[in-house]
C-alpha cells in the first residue's frame, strides 16, 4: 500500500516531468526563429508560433509550474498535453510528413540568429518583460541542439495545420485552469489582440488577427472580428490614414469577398413621406426607397463643395455600409444598416440612406417615432440613471470599437445619438428605452491634401462648437486625434449626468450670460471664444461632487 510518502513522491516526479517537458516545449520554438524560414509563408509560421508560445508560456505562469504548481490543475492530463506539444515541435519526421516542412541540419553549429520578428510576432516581442516567464528567458540564452537544424515549407496548406494543432493543444491546457481563471486569460487575450488591431499598419496583419479570431473557435471574439474587418475596409480605402499605415495597393478584378459594394442609389426610386412641419429634423428624415421604409441622413454639399466631397461621400458611405455585420446578432458599433448613398447635385446634397432598425418591422402604414438625445434631454424631466448609464456605456463602447479600428467620427455630440421606436402617438419614454444609435459621421478623409482641406470647409454653430476640443476649434484647428472623440464623449456624459443639454450645463459653470452669448453668435453667424471643459474639476471643485450627487461616482468618474 502505497504511504503518503510515496504519493507526495509520485506527485513531485510529475510535476517535475511536467515542468522539464514545458522547458523542452520552449526549446522546440526556438528552432523556427533560429532556423533558416525561407519565403512570407515561413515568416507567418514564425509569427504565429510566437503567439502560441506566448500563450504556452502564459498558461505555465498562471498555473504557477515554476513555482508552486497549483492543486487545481490536473497534472497528469497536462503532463499528457505538453509531451503532445513537445513531439509535435521537435520530431522532425512529424514535421516532414505531416506538416511538409523540410527541416534539415545545419552545417554552422554556432548558429544561433533570431530571424526577425514581423507583424504579430514584433508585437508580442514588444511586450511587457513579464509576458515571459523568468524560466524561459533561461532557456533562450542557452544554445540547444535545436539550434543545429534549418527548415523550409513544402506545402503551404499542410504547413498552415501546425500552428493550428499547437492552437488546439494551447486551449486543452487553458481549460484545466478553473473557470474564474479562464475568464481572466480571455479577458487578458482580447485586450491584446485589441491593441494589436489598433497598432497595425498593414493588411498583413491585420490578416493574422482574423486568422486568431475565427468565429468557428470563439464566438465571443464577434466584436473584434467585425472591428477587424472594418480596419481591412478602411486600410483599402484610405479613409482616416496614419502616416505609418500602409494602402494596399489597388487589385485587378473583382474586390474581396469581405470588401462591401458601393451602392449609388437611383433618384426616381426615392420619395419622401409627408409629416408635416411637427419635425424637428432637417438633416434625418423618413422616406421610402423601392417602396420600403428608410431613414435618410443628409449631407450639405451646396456649390463647389460638391465636387469636391464626392469621393468623400462615397469613402463614407463604403465604411457605414461595413458596420453592420449581418452574420452576428451583435452591433458593437450601434449603428443602422447603410443601404447606399443617394447624390442630388440640384439641391446640393448628398443622401445616405439607412434600413429601420432590424427590431423594427414597419409597415407603410405605421407610424413611427424618433429622436435625437438633444431634444430627449429638453422634452424629458428627467429619465432613470440605470437608462443614463447605459446609454453613455453604449456610446463609449461604440467609439473603442471604431478606435481601434483606427476611424475616427469627428461629431460626437447628444444630437447625433438617435433612438427609434414604432407607435401611433409619440411615447418618449418606449422611445429612449430603444436601442441608441449613432449617426452624424463627418465626412472620412484620405491622407492627402483634398482630403485635409475639407476640414477647411466646416464651418459648424457655436452651440455644436462646445462639443469640440478646443484644439479642434476655429481656423487654426489641429487635424483631428482620438482625443477629440473623447472630449465629446466627456461631454455627453456630462449632459447624461445632469440630464440636461449642455448648453444649459454651461452657464451653471461659468457665467450665467454664456448660453445667451452663444444664441447670439449663432444668429449672426459670428465666432465667439468659448469656455473650457478641460480640467474643469480642477478648477470648480464644487463640479464633481454635485454630479457624483446626480449620477453617481461611476459616471461622474472619481472611481
Amino acid at each position: 500500500m502505497a504511504t503518503g510518502l510515496d504519493v507526495a513522491a509520485s506527485i513531485g516526479g510529475l510535476l517535475s516531468l511536467a515542468f522539464q517537458t514545458f522547458h523542452g516545449c520552449v526549446k522546440a520554438y526556438q528552432v523556427f526563429y533560429r532556423a533558416q524560414s525561407l519565403g512570407n509563408d515561413g515568416e507567418i509560421i514564425c509569427s504565429r508560433l510566437r503567439w502560441e508560445q506566448f500563450r504556452t508560456e502564459d498558461w505555465a505562469k498562471r498555473a504557477e509550474l515554476a513555482d508552486s504548481p497549483l492543486e487545481t490543475v490536473n497534472w497528469f492530463i497536462a503532463l499528457d498535453v505538453l509531451k503532445e506539444l513537445e513531439v509535435i515541435l521537435t520530431k522532425t519526421d512529424v514535421l516532414k510528413t505531416k506538416y511538409s516542412l523540410t527541416v534539415e541540419e545545419d552545417a554552422n553549429s554556432d548558429r544561433n540568429v533570431v530571424a526577425p520578428a514581423k507583424g504579430l510576432g514584433k508585437f508580442i516581442a514588444r511586450l511587457s518583460p513579464d509576458s515571459i516567464s523568468t524560466s524561459s528567458q533561461a532557456i533562450l540564452s542557452k544554445n540547444s541542439k535545436l539550434n543545429r537544424f534549418k527548415w523550409a515549407i513544402t506545402d503551404r496548406e499542410k504547413a498552415g495545420l501546425l500552428t493550428r494543432h499547437i492552437s488546439e493543444l494551447n486551449h486543452r491546457l487553458l481549460i484545466l485552469l478553473d473557470s474564474a481563471e479562464r475568464k481572466s486569460v480571455e479577458v487578458a487575450i482580447s485586450s491584446l489582440l485589441r491593441d494589436y488591431i489598433s497598432q497595425s499598419t498593414s493588411l498583413g496583419e491585420i490578416q493574422e488577427a482574423q486568422q486568431l479570431l475565427n468565429p468557428d473557435i470563439s464566438k465571443k471574439d464577434d466584436v473584434l472580428a467585425q472591428v477587424a474587418r472594418l480596419k481591412s475596409i478602411r486600410l483599402c480605402t484610405g479613409a482616416d490614414k496614419r502616416e505609418d499605415e500602409e494602402q494596399p495597393s489597388a487589385t485587378r478584378g473583382d474586390p474581396p469577398s469581405w470588401m462591401p459594394r458601393l451602392k449609388r442609389l437611383n433618384r426616381k426610386k426615392f420619395e419622401t413621406i409627408p409629416r408635416g412641419s411637427s419635425s424637428p429634423y432637417r438633416r434625418l428624415e423618413l422616406a421610402r426607397y423601392d417602396g420600403r421604409q428608410v431613414v435618410v441622413e443628409w449631407k450639405n454639399a451646396q456649390g463647389s463643395l460638391w465636387g469636391e466631397v464626392q469621393d468623400q461621400v462615397k469613402r463614407l458611405c463604403l465604411l457605414l455600409s461595413s458596420l453592420q455585420d449581418t452574420a452576428s446578432k451583435l452591433n458593437p458599433f450601434h449603428c443602422l444598416d447603410c443601404i447606399g448613398y443617394l447624390p442630388w447635385e440640384e439641391k446640393g446634397r448628398y443622401g445616405l440612406l439607412y434600413a429601420l432598425p432590424q427590431n423594427i418591422i414597419a409597415v407603410d402604414s405605421m407610424h413611427w417615432s424618433y429622436r435625437c438625445l438633444r431634444c430627449l434631454l429638453s422634452e424629458m424631466k428627467r429619465l432613470p440613471l440605470d437608462d443614463r448609464f447605459r446609454i453613455g456605456l453604449e456610446l463609449a463602447q461604440t467609439i473603442l470599437q471604431l478606435h481601434t479600428a483606427g476611424w475616427l467620427h469627428k461629431g460626437i455630440r447628444s444630437e447625433n445619438l438617435f433612438f427609434f421606436a414604432p407607435s401611433e402617438t409619440l411615447n418618449l419614454n418606449k422611445v429612449v428605452r430603444g436601442s441608441m444609435y449613432l449617426l452624424g459621421y463627418d465626412y472620412a478623409r484620405s491622407d492627402d491634401k483634398e482630403g485635409a482641406a475639407l476640414t477647411q470647409y466646416v464651418n459648424s454653430p457655436a452651440r455644436t462648437q462646445i462639443y469640440k476640443h478646443p484644439e479642434y476649434r476655429g481656423r487654426d484647428r489641429q487635424p483631428f486625434r482620438k482625443q477629440f472623440d473623447m472630449y465629446g464623449l466627456g461631454c455627453v456624459l456630462l449632459e447624461l449626468a445632469h440630464w440636461s443639454p449642455l448648453i444649459e450645463i454651461y452657464p451653471t459653470l461659468f457665467t450665467k450670460q454664456i448660453g445667451d452669448h452663444i444664441t447670439d453668435a449663432d444668429k449672426h453667424n459670428k465666432e465667439i471664444e468659448l469656455p473650457l471643459l478641460n480640467g474643469l474639476a480642477a478648477k470648480y471643485p464644487d463640479v464633481l461632487p454635485h454630479t457624483s450627487h446626480k449620477a453617481g461616482g461611476i459616471l461622474a468618474g472619481n472611481h
